[in-house]
């Protein structure tokens, strides 16, 4: 079941980006796509630690799983529940242009162009929420734009209230973390 969310997560991403190819791209060579400033690669497990998942999630977690798919300047981290119950872990991955390949960005994606079709694709479905630049939850869990990253947070079944609310306060505690590296 965990292989199969994180397949879910990397198949949305690969859906909007399945023209980016060659993964042999040196990561120096990278660039955000604000011109004349240089994004800083955020690894997610920086935005919620081991910790702070595990008091938002009121569970005891494994350490992280970690997962990338640099194509789309995808890394992705994963806090499975010690009992194995999906509906008690939490994911988190960012997109960013930093970790971007090269050909998939002169191809005009960036974490911005893969939220905005996202989030179009999910428009009937979504709930608007008032974090970071741009926010919204939907089927795989709470999208969130802010300052050219794009993160997802996943918390299992997104139906019942309790977890919605987890989604937003996991949301609201990833961006401000990150406000912190990008100060």
């Amino acid at each position: 079941m965990r292989k199969q969310l994180f397949c879910t997560i990397i198949i949305g991403f690969m859906t909007f980006s399945i023209f980016a190819c060659n993964d042999s791209e040196n990561t120096s060579q990278r660039s955000s796509n604000t011109p004349g400033k240089e994004q800083q690669i955020i690894e997610p497990c920086a935005l919620i630690s081991k910790q702070e998942a595990e008091k938002l999630i009121g569970e005891q977690l494994k350490d992280a799983e970690i997962r990338e798919q640099e194509k789309v300047g995808l890394k992705l981290c994963l806090y499975d529940s010690v009992q194995d119950n999906l509906n008690k872990s939490l994911q988190i991955s960012v997109t960013q242009s930093a970790f971007m390949d090269k050909k998939t960005l002169e191809s005009g994606q960036s974490p911005k162009s893969i939220f905005e079709s996202l989030k179009a694709n999910f428009e009937e479905e979504l709930t608007k929420e008032n974090i970071g630049d741009d926010a919204f939850i939907a089927t795989t869990g709470i999208h969130i734009f802010k300052s050219g990253y794009y993160i997802v947070i996943n918390v299992g079944n997104i139906s019942p209230e309790p977890n919605r609310d987890i989604l937003r306060n996991a949301g609201k505690l990833a961006v401000e973390n990150l406000e912190q590296f990008i100060k």
